[in-house]
């Protein structure tokens, strides 16, 4: 996502061919970035919930994107218009912060998982 961030952040002022361009491989990089995240989240989601809360975790997981569809268009179009360049690398930037923290996140959750702990209700969110 950090790459197409940058190539989107490139097409600011470029002819309008290369801005296409620039655009276009933009794209490409977002579709394959988010569809990793999708594909990913589905996998943590299901994997590495306890067996008796694999319904509630994509359930609490739910509300997360309907925050971040009502919020992001305001939050990324201020960051964005208001920031220019620097707002998209700073975008860029944040997903890949966030990507590399789910490692550790996930870890923990395998060790959880492989050491027979399990979530209590008040842990699932229920």
């Amino acid at each position: 996502m950090l790459a197409a961030c940058a190539v989107f952040a490139l097409s600011a002022g470029a002819s309008p061919y290369m801005a296409v361009g620039a655009l276009v491989v933009g794209a490409v990089l977002q579709v394959v970035a988010e569809m990793g995240q999708s594909a990913g989240s589905w996998q943590l989601s299901l994997d590495l919930a306890p067996a008796d809360c694999i319904g509630r975790v994509p359930g609490l997981f739910g509300p997360g994107v309907t925050v971040a569809r009502t919020l992001g268009p305001l939050v990324l179009t201020s960051l964005l218009l208001g920031w220019g360049t620097a707002g998209w690398l700073l975008m860029g930037g944040a997903t890949l912060v966030a990507s590399y923290a789910m490692g550790p996140a996930t870890r923990r959750a395998h060790e959880r998982r492989l050491s027979g702990s399990s979530y209590s209700r008040t842990d699932a969110g229920a």
